[in-house]
């Protein structure tokens, strides 16, 4: 083996190794999450509806959770801009369920 070959194969085990490092946090991420695009969820500063989740690692625990990306709403249950979005981390999504109860799901017009 050349060093050339010897570097080549240390990138491609660090390549492997990040890749099922990421899929490994993806899956335990979403198999936790509570909600689906399109539900509308409300955290300790607003309401938004969901257009968009992702994994990521959690700034408060060292474990991976999901990100929710949206559309704000207001207090009114109407999207307050198309172009304002926002996130939501899972942790902050008050009481941490699917939000399919009438006093936790809100009708974003």
């Amino acid at each position: 083996m050349t060093r050339e070959e010897y570097k080549k194969a240390m990138q491609k085990i660090h390549e492997d190794y990040t890749l099922y490092k990421d899929q490994i946090r993806q899956r335990f991420a979403f198999e936790r999450s509570t909600v689906r695009i399109g539900d509308i969820v409300r955290d300790h500063t607003s309401v938004i509806k969901i257009e968009k989740i992702e994994a990521c690692m959690s700034p408060y625990t060292s474990f991976p959770e999901c990100r929710y990306f949206g559309v704000r709403c207001s207090e009114e249950n109407e999207v307050v801009s198309p172009e304002e979005k926002r996130y939501v981390y899972q942790k902050d999504i008050k009481e941490g369920k699917l939000l399919t109860s009438p006093q936790h799901v809100l009708n974003c017009k």
